[in-house]
């Protein structure tokens, strides 16, 4: 378990369980691509089962992948598997 790990993805999230309707912030979304794609160089298999064992933070980053960021840490956990 990485800790903290839900804590980055709730940017995307209104509630707990609610994905935010309206669009996210892309400078936030940049930081946010740049510190997944650290914690993937450095610890890439707890990430990414985290990941997909939360279908919730599954579902957010494809609502919102009209962002490059968000596309691109799609495409960065696709290559890391």
């Amino acid at each position: 378990m990485l800790i903290n790990f839900y804590k980055l993805f709730e940017e995307f999230f209104e509630d707990k369980d609610k994905i935010k309707e309206k669009l996210i912030n892309y400078t936030r979304a940049g930081y946010l691509y740049k510190v997944i794609n650290s914690i993937l160089i450095s610890k890439p298999e707890p990430f990414v089962n985290e990941v997909y064992n939360n279908h919730l933070i599954c579902q957010s980053l494809f609502k919102h992948s009209y962002s490059k960021s968000v596309s691109n840490i799609i495409q960065t956990i696709l290559v890391t598997i």
